[in-house]
Formats: C-alpha cells, sequence, structure tokens
C-alpha cells in the first residue's frame, strides 16, 4: 500500500493504492539485493552461490538482509522448511509463490532453497497428506530435502524494498518519503543492557563465568569485548577499587546471563536497564510522499499500470 499528496500538508491525500499481489516486475526491486548477499555464479532465476554455505549460514544472510522483526505480527516469515541432517545450499531459487510448477522446476535443478515471497504455510498444518496441494509441496520439499524461507512484509518493510519499487512509479520529493506505519526497533538489536558490580582482580573470573552460562555461537562469546568494564566511583571509595561491568543483550542473552551471575552469588550487584525502541524513519509498512510536480488522478493510475506492467488496479479515490 503506498499513498500519493497533493501539496506539502500530509492531511490532502489524492490517491490510496493498494496492490494485493506482489508481481513478477516487483520481484527485480529485491533480487539484487538477495544477490549481493550471497557471492553468484549465474543470473538466472535459479541462482548458484559460488561457494558451499550451510542453510544456517544463507538464512543469517536474509535474515540481515531483512530482520524478521519487521514482518507484520500476523506474517509467518523466516525459514518453514528445514531438512535433515545439516543442509549445505549451492543453489537458490527465488519466486513469488511456490506452486506445482515452481517446485517441480527446483527439483530439475536440484536447488537447495527456495526463497518464497508468499509464506506456503500460513495457517497451522494438522497432518502432512496429499489431501491439499499446499500440504503435497510441504512434503515434497521435505522428501528431496529443500528448505523453504519466506521474507513476506519484511521485503515490504525494508529501505529498498518493494514499497520504495512501488512508489519509484512516482517523482517524488525524497526528503517527503516516509512509511505510511513507522516500525520501531531496539538500538542495534539489543533490548537490555546488564551490569554488575565487581572487584577489578574478579574481571576475568566472573567474565569467563559468564561466558559459560552462553552458547558458544552467541554474539557475546564470540567477541568477548562486547562485554564492557570500567572504573567507578561508589561514595568514598576510589574508582580504582570499584569496577562495573556491563553488556549489551537481548532477553534470551538477559535471562541465561542473570542466572550465570545469580549463581555466582552477590546478587544485589546485579542492574538491569530496559533501552527504549527508536522509531526508524525509512522502514515500515507502506510509504507515503510528496509529489515533485502535480498530477491528475488518471495520469497517476496511468503511472502506476505501466510501472507494475498490468492492464487494471484498483483505485478507492478520496472523499
Amino acid at each position: 500500500m503506498f499513498r500519493i499528496h497533493r501539496g506539502s500538508s500530509f492531511r490532502h491525500l489524492l490517491l490510496d493504492l493498494n496492490i494485493p499481489r506482489i508481481t513478477k516486475l516487483d520481484l527485480k526491486s529485491i533480487e539484487y539485493r538477495i544477490c549481493r548477499a550471497f557471492s553468484t555464479t549465474s543470473f538466472t532465476r535459479s541462482r548458484s552461490i559460488s561457494t558451499m554455505n550451510s542453510l544456517d549460514e544463507v538464512v543469517s544472510k536474509l535474515k540481515r538482509l531483512a530482520p524478521l522483526s519487521l514482518a507484520g505480527s500476523w506474517d509467518n516469515v523466516g525459514l518453514l522448511v528445514e531438512p535433515c541432517p545439516p543442509k549445505y545450499v549451492s543453489k537458490v531459487m527465488l519466486t513469488i509463490d511456490l506452486t506445482s510448477s515452481v517446485l517441480e522446476e527446483a527439483k530439475d535443478k536440484t536447488v537447495d532453497l527456495i526463497i518464497a515471497y508468499h509464506p506456503p504455510i500460513f495457517a497451522p498444518l494438522k497432518r502432512l497428506t496429499q489431501s491439499s496441494w499446499k500440504q503435497k509441496a510441504v512434503l515434497e520439499c521435505i522428501e528431496n530435502r529443500i528448505a523453504v524461507f519466506s521474507p513476506h512484509t519484511t521485503y515490504d518493510a525494508i529501505q529498498g524494498g518493494i514499497n520504495d519499487w512501488l512508489l519509484s512509479a512516482f517523482d517524488v520529493k525524497k526528503d517527503t518519503v516516509r512509511p505510511v506505519e513507522a516500525l520501531e526497533e531496539y538500538p542495534g538489536g539489543f533490548s537490555h543492557v546488564l551490569e554488575y558490580d565487581l572487584d577489578p582482580t574478579n574481571f576475568k573470573e566472573i567474565r569467563d563465568h559468564l561466558l559459560s552460562w552462553l552458547p558458544s555461537d552467541s554474539r557475546i562469546s564470540k567477541n568477548k569485548e562486547a562485554i564492557h568494564v570500567f572504573p567507578v566511583k561508589i561514595g568514598s571509595m576510589s574508582s580504582s577499587d570499584h569496577w562495573r561491568l556491563s553488556v549489551e543483550c537481548n532477553q534470551s542473552e538477559l535471562n541465561l546471563m542473570v542466572s550465570g551471575l545469580t549463581q555466582y552469588g552477590h546478587y544485589e550487584h546485579i542492574r538491569v536497564k530496559q533501552l527504549d525502541k527508536l522509531p526508524l524513519a525509512t522502514t515500515g509498512m507502506g510509504r507515503q510522499a510528496e509529489l515533485a510536480s502535480p498530477v491528475t488522478l488518471n495520469q497517476a493510475i496511468t503511472q502506476v499500470k505501466n510501472h507494475l506492467g498490468l492492464q487494471y488496479v484498483s483505485v478507492a479515490t478520496a472523499q
């Protein structure tokens, strides 16, 4: 969905367009960005990655491109089908919908991962049988060890994603572009700051104890510098005698580290700060902007049709 406004006031709505389904042309707006996330050796519908990547590595790159937290609360995004044992990926296919013909093409080309814009699994599945094409598609993916990832509304929300591509049908003032529904995120993805007061001589011991409670592949475990320590002055005590450990973390990391420090002792030395979410100026659902120069309603509709390569679009005019 995007909106075009007349004049400098966003109160004067000219046109509200709702494009219900992504088109083939939309795919080009995100295809290049996906390819940049990987080293690819071909530029066909099915991409070949030049080096073998584990499925986990590929999914991590896709999440960095479009964090799943940007998706609508109702949406079902991310890795939907995960083969076992661990899967390595050399060929990726990008599609709008995972249809039976797309799946046959993926099998013919020995694709390892299908990125389907629309989630092939949306409503909960109570069984996997041959009774519906969706269940059959999921079963065939499992049998052929094809992973399935769906970004859906995350690709709508990101800067340079589907919504920005739709808006590019018009000549707009760049500094007026903003989301219809702005999203908020924790800075750096961290929701909390954990602090712990300690004696300088115990820093390494406490840090190692803290790390032992975290998964070995966590961001903090991989980078010990993420755990900061600095001198603080408390009352008449010298700052050289009193240090404070500080680490930014998410909720799951916080729970593990608090459990570890509680068992270590001195629970009263633990402090937890909740961080505020910050609005994202260029990320969110929909786009609204001011036109660089006036156009008639019919001109606007024609520009949208040409941009999307469609004969018809649904239009709701302002009253």
